[in-house]
């Protein structure tokens, strides 16, 4: 297996790459596939893993698993995947720094949104379906996926137009309510995506201004862990990843989870890319 540190331009701390000799997956896809990320999303990973070939084949029909901080990409890594599964990592860290204990998923407001609903995001999430109940993890994700895509398109249509035509009201063309306005944008997705509208637009509520934080730089990271000697088995500080002490030397606030958000285990990703 080989590591690489990644740096992006929004970020003085690198993201952690590694990928076994087998993988389906190429350093150029990852690396690019993770840079279009936004920033306050990407910042929570603290590793990405490219799984061996022979893992994915074992593994047939599924495309990513995340635990805690970190993401295994088994047979593709695309932005969507990438959405699902870093979404899966909000969930937990930030639902850990919000309601200690709960998953953004398990709160009430989420489930709130998914009850004023009549359709979930997407057959997979349907699929999930279980004693007649959805599953909330994977509903958040899936959600995640398509906000993520509106989020995008509205800011690039807003960033497009010139600053007195960006919205009716001479107002910020980036906040809340003026995106919201054009979330019809998917209807290019689904001519029934309104009625999954409140979970997608909870989503936004939720998690919009974290993923896109103000100067569109990162406002800290996930450490990774130390490199390990493989004769002795200790640590080593500094060899490769974003562990606390280069976080420390390159001014970047460490992000630490809670000791739950760090060990769960979420349901492996079976949709499509």
């Amino acid at each position: 297996m080989e590591a690489r540190d990644v740096y992006y331009s929004d970020c003085n701390a690198p993201w952690t790459i590694c990928r076994y000799k087998d993988s389906l997956i190429d350093w150029d896809r990852a690396m690019l596939v993770l840079g279009k990320i936004p920033v306050g999303m990407r910042q929570h990973v603290a590793h990405v893993i490219l799984a061996p070939g022979s893992y994915a084949k074992k593994k047939q029909g599924i495309v990513a698993e995340t635990k805690g901080p970190s993401t295994a990409f088994l047979s593709a890594m695309s932005i969507g995947v990438a959405a699902h599964e870093f979404s899966h990592i909000l969930d937990a860290m930030i639902g850990s720094r919000r309601h200690g204990n709960k998953k953004l998923s398990d709160s009430p407001k989420w489930i709130q949104f998914y009850q004023n609903d009549t359709m979930v995001p997407t057959s997979y999430v349907a699929s999930t379906l279980s004693n007649n109940r959805t599953s909330l993890v994977e509903d958040f994700a899936d959600s995640g996926r398509w906000a993520m895509s509106n989020m995008a398109r509205a800011r690039t249509q807003a960033s497009n137009q010139p600053p007195h035509a960006r919205d009716g009201s001479g107002g910020d063309p980036f906040s809340f309510q003026n995106r919201t306005m054009r979330a019809n944008l998917l209807a290019d997705y689904s001519a029934n995506w309104t009625e999954c509208q409140s979970q997608i637009t909870g989503y936004r509520k939720l998690l919009e201004d974290l993923i896109f934080p103000p100067g569109g730089r990162c406002t800290g990271k996930a450490a990774t862990s130390d490199a390990v000697n493989t004769t002795t088995g200790q640590r080593v500080h500094g060899m490769v990843g974003a562990g606390k002490h280069k976080l420390r030397s390159v001014g970047v606030a460490e992000i630490v989870p809670a000791d739950w958000a760090m060990e769960i285990q979420f349901p492996p990703y079976r949709a499509s890319t």
